[in-house]
């Protein structure tokens, strides 16, 4: 009887045998002649599970399940070939089958009652035969060896090698980081694997190493477990049906991570964070509420995702993210809110202004764009709002002004208003604004509602950017006529003056210390040429007079000033005054309070705020007296080595 071969099982090199009856013996193994081998076997039965010789000999059994010969491996086992000689190497016929691919012999074996379906190779990585099988996603082979018995997760007590080798890879690991997702998923289903299973190879939990090198499909199964234990058990599990969401995970390298979610974020699984949040999952927080999730997370990405489950549900209502919806009609509330709790001037205050603006339901990474240096950005509030003046700047109604000292080195909440605004501005302009959720493998309706509302948010935070510059160009515009709302008879009512243009307007102390020294030089340029005797002003000529209305904050003073009739009256006009500054405005960098504070910043970041800060404010002052400097301008003071 004659066995008709494939191709690919014609006839190749045989083993070296060790004696003629064994050479004999393969060449009808590897010919496929059955009668043959029925008829050598009969003859010399120690054959059967006799190994050939050299390093690498293998038993009739071994070679025929390497080389795929299912006919001649059935006949072997009717006959009596056992399953459990090893190969020289240390394969089981089994191992053979698995590592050469043969599925039809691989079928076979298992169907055998005294097949070790948990014997493993040699060498420092051990593999099974469903470890190998996995390797080659045949989902039908897997299914049957799980279901047989076969070492899903790795660890087999007492066999072979395996209590004294420890396992790289288990199955189940392999599946899930090669992305075997239907073997996973059936495994889901079927019981075989379940979220808080423990994993052997990284002594974690399934869900985490699902979490960490899965795919999303892997997920879903597991998260409706969860989800139906809960409708299923209301009452009972409504407290502890998440639990596999809040299996810890040490890492080699020291990080402990706590839950599903910093396991997600680690692995840079936003995708998970999406789907979790979708499903209405989302962390457990303490008493400390939306404080305890700010600090959980590293990226503002995840936390912008667990805040908004019903945008990635697909609820257009909720299209901004907005807790109030009344907020987008008053958004600039929001930058005067953060301005008067002082959020610029320390770590806790900004954190605590973090902490508000995701309550409202805004975005973290577009608060993250705004303030992206912390620290730097701290330290150069303190030196716009220290006061580096002379004691005749303080009200000596206060305890400062009686010592003549200045113990104020913080920025006003209108100074802080006004940084608020050009990083407000600097955000809704970054080149990376726009679309940054499109590289973080959302699904295509999460990306598009996030980076929707983002676009959203940015709108609003533009619309009160806008507002509040128009305020203050106003302000500004209105300068001239402040200056001498402040002055009588020829002197500047110094302490009042700078508490309105720091304390009121916004202006940094270098920008208002240098205004009022000027606003000094051209009133004295003034008299000069005027050759006027300010202390008898009261005895000029009369003179028409002008009605000038000042805003200072939320209110208006209007005053009377004289005005000029062909020479200069007892009071200086407007124009006047616009006419004398605009002799003495320089350029930013050679203004020695600005140059001052600069020489101060510690370090390059403070260097960068001071200059885009104080260099837009001295643009606006020298517009308030029709001097028009440039924008912007490439370079600007630096600090001088020392």
């Amino acid at each position: 009887m004659q066995v008709d071969l494939p191709a690919e099982l014609m006839p190749i090199q045989l083993p070296v045998a060790v004696n003629a009856q064994q050479h004999a013996l393969f060449e009808a193994i590897n010919c496929g002649n059955l009668v043959w081998l029925e008829a050598i076997l009969t003859n010399c039965p120690g054959l059967i599970n006799q190994t050939t010789a050299g390093a690498n000999g293998v038993t009739p059994l071994c070679w025929a399940a390497s080389t795929g010969r299912t006919g001649i491996v059935a006949v072997l086992l009717k006959l009596g070939a056992d399953l459990a000689v090893r190969s020289t190497d240390g394969y089981t016929p089994l191992l053979c089958a698995a590592k050469n691919r043969r599925v039809d012999v691989v079928r076979l074996m298992m169907q055998q009652a005294f097949v070790d379906l948990n014997a493993t190779t040699p060498g420092s990585e051990p593999e099974t035969a469903l470890s190998l099988t996995v390797s080659e996603k045949n989902l039908d082979l897997c299914t049957r060896l799980i279901l047989l018995g076969a070492g899903y997760r790795g660890l087999v007590a007492g066999k072979d090698y395996w209590t004294e080798r420890a396992p790289k890879s288990s199955p189940a690991f392999r599946a899930i980081t090669t992305g075997f997702t239907d073997l996973v998923v059936w495994s889901v289903q079927h019981d075989k694997l379940w979220s808080d299973m423990q994993e052997p190879v990284t002594n974690t939990f399934m869900i985490n190493v699902v979490i960490a090198w899965g795919t999303l499909p892997m997920i879903v199964p597991m998260v409706d477990a969860m989800l139906n234990l809960l409708r299923s058990q209301p009452k009972r599990q409504a407290n502890s049906y998440d639990d596999p969401l809040y299996c810890k995970w040490n890492l080699d390298d020291g990080t402990c991570l706590m839950n599903a979610w910093e396991v997600a974020e680690h692995f840079g699984r936003f995708d998970v964070i999406e789907h979790l949040a979708s499903r209405g999952l989302q962390p457990r927080t303490d008493s400390d509420g939306m404080g305890a999730l700010a600090r959980e997370f590293k990226y503002r990405q995840s936390i912008d995702l667990v805040l908004h489950p019903r945008l990635l549900a697909g609820d257009a209502v909720a299209a901004t993210g907005l807790q109030n919806q009344l907020l987008a009609q008053q958004f600039h509330k929001v930058l005067e809110t953060m301005a008067a709790k002082s959020c610029l001037l320390s770590e806790c205050q900004m954190a605590d202004a973090y902490i508000a603006w995701l309550e409202q339901g805004l975005s973290g990474m577009l608060f993250g764009r705004m303030i992206d240096n912390d620290k730097e950005l701290i330290a150069s509030m303190h030196l716009l709002g220290k006061m580096r003046c002379d004691s005749q700047l303080l009200d000596p109604s206060t305890d400062e002004g009686k010592a003549g000292k200045i113990v104020i080195d913080a920025a006003t909440p209108a100074q802080q208003l006004q940084v608020l605004v050009e990083l407000a501005s600097d955000a809704c302009g970054h080149p990376e604004f726009h679309l940054p959720y499109s590289f973080l493998n959302l699904s295509p309706a999460g990306t598009q509602a996030m980076n929707t509302m983002l676009a959203l948010q940015g709108k609003l935070l533009l619309n009160a950017v806008t507002y509040f510059r128009k305020q203050f160009a106003m302000r500004m515009a209105g300068l001239p006529e402040l200056c001498l709302y402040f002055t009588e008879h020829g002197r500047v009512d110094e302490a009042g003056l700078y508490r309105t243009l720091t304390g009121d307007w916004g202006l940094h102390d270098p920008v208002a210390r240098a205004a009022i020294r000027l606003l000094k030089e051209a009133l004295q340029s003034l008299r000069a040429s005027s050759a006027m005797d300010w202390s008898s002003s009261s005895m000029a000529m009369p003179c028409k007079t002008t009605s000038t209305t000042i805003t200072l904050t939320t209110t208006t003073m209007t005053t009377t000033r004289p005005s000029s009739i062909g020479t200069l009256a007892a009071e200086p006009t407007a124009p006047q005054l616009r006419q004398a500054m605009a002799a003495l405005l320089g350029d930013w960098d050679k203004i020695p309070e600005i140059v001052d504070v600069f020489r101060e910043a510690a370090t390059p970041g403070q260097l960068d705020f001071l200059a885009d800060f104080l260099f837009q404010q001295w643009r606006l002052l020298c517009l308030a007296f029709d001097v028009e400097k440039e924008r912007w301008q490439l370079y600007g003071p630096h600090k001088p080595a020392n």
